[in-house]
């Protein structure tokens, strides 16, 4: 397996940084249509340096539905889902596997996750101030608490591939 990790710094020059990057996922649609068999990882991280140049996230997203075929590994890193732009539903779709971190809004992210129906309980107030059980519903949750994963603390994330999901945590190896 050849691997690659590109990180490109859009901080101080943005405009150059996409044209970079722009070349950079041309190359990679090169190398997915003559590939010779090798399985090839390919990290493109801080997106977010990328994702407000339309020509990176276009290309993106063809590249993630035509590289697996290939052998290649597309893995995109990125701070928030917003940052892939208007594709980005279009991207994580095609993704056959997600990753979230401590996010504050991975609802987008969770939903890959799928859903759980639960029983929910209503509630009334009688003339006496009780609370009175009444009724109740089914009521369809997310799977993945979006608040466990607002509370992640560092080194653990929730995979989430084919509907399935887990909770995952690396060992501190200090």
């Amino acid at each position: 397996t050849q691997c690659a990790y590109v990180s490109i710094n859009g901080t101080t020059a943005p405009q150059a940084s996409a044209g970079i990057a722009t070349w950079l996922l041309k190359l990679i649609a090169e190398i997915a249509e003559y590939n010779d068999g090798v399985k090839t990882v390919i990290f493109l991280d801080e997106f977010s340096a990328i994702g407000d140049d339309d020509r990176a996230v276009k290309l993106v997203a063809g590249l993630v539905e035509r590289v697996r075929s290939a052998g290649i590994s597309l893995i995109i890193g990125t701070q928030t889902t917003a940052t892939l732009g208007e594709k980005a539903e279009r991207i994580m779709g095609t993704a056959g596997t997600l990753i979230t971190h401590q996010n504050g809004n991975p609802e987008d992210i969770i939903s890959y996750a799928g859903t759980t129906n639960v029983f929910e309980d209503n509630y009334e107030t009688n003339g006496t101030g009780e609370r009175v059980k009444t009724g109740g519903r089914m009521q369809s949750q997310f799977s993945i608490n979006p608040d466990e994963v607002r509370k992640l603390p560092i080194g653990e994330c929730f995979v989430i591939s084919e509907g399935k999901w887990a909770r995952v945590c690396v060992q501190d190896v200090n």
